[in-house]
């Protein structure tokens, strides 16, 4: 056989599998798309949330204490359900809400399909949930492929309560007071008998 032919079959071959990437990445993302507009009109129906958690809705109830880079690891992608700056995008089964997604859900589905190599996704981890900072797309296609776990580079924030917080400083401020209170009455009552 002539090295000529080979190359032409390899690149015939190659253009039939980008073919039915593509093609079974559209379908996936249309798919995606109409189910999230179902969900959408049957949510709002009920006036139930439509968009994944946001996590700047949570750090408004939440005082951050510490925050670890954890490493790259395996998370299921069960326990992704919320967003750092991108609720609106997507719902909480990150369908893709909206058209303008469209074209960057096509190209990483075509590559998830051809098996390419994508980086790992940034996430944030808050008790067991897990927000995104960036692959939303990744975390979309994975999920409609039915990948059960994605490779992430995790960060950990321990947060607590505001309110929680709150009382909890005043109690020690309280109790300091208290302290500094009855340290002075024992230096008074000690200043008197010294005194006198």
């Amino acid at each position: 056989m002539l090295p000529g032919a080979i190359i032409t079959i390899q690149r015939n071959s190659f253009v039939h599998n980008d073919f039915v990437a593509t093609e079974m990445a559209f379908r996936k993302f249309t798919l995606m798309h109409r189910r999230a507009r179902w969900r959408r009109f049957w949510l709002k129906l009920f006036r139930l949330p439509v968009q994944i958690q946001s996590l700047k809705n949570l750090e408004s109830t939440q005082v951050i204490l510490e925050s670890h880079y954890r490493g790259i690891s395996a998370v299921s992608i069960a326990h992704i359900r919320g967003s750092e700056n991108r609720s609106h995008d997507f719902d909480d089964r990150f369908y893709p809400l909206h058209d303008h997604s469209e074209e960057r859900w096509l190209n990483i589905a075509r590559a998830m399909i051809q098996e390419e190599a994508l980086p790992p996704v940034e996430l944030i981890k808050v008790g067991e949930t897990y927000y995104v900072r960036d692959g939303h797309h990744r975390i979309s296609v994975a999920r409609a492929l039915g990948q059960q776990a994605i490779d992430a580079v995790v960060t950990e924030r321990i947060v607590r309560n505001k309110r929680a917080e709150e009382q909890r400083i005043s109690k020690n401020l309280l109790d300091e007071n208290a302290c500094i209170s009855v340290c002075c009455k024992k230096l008074q009552l000690q200043e008197s008998c010294c005194g006198s």
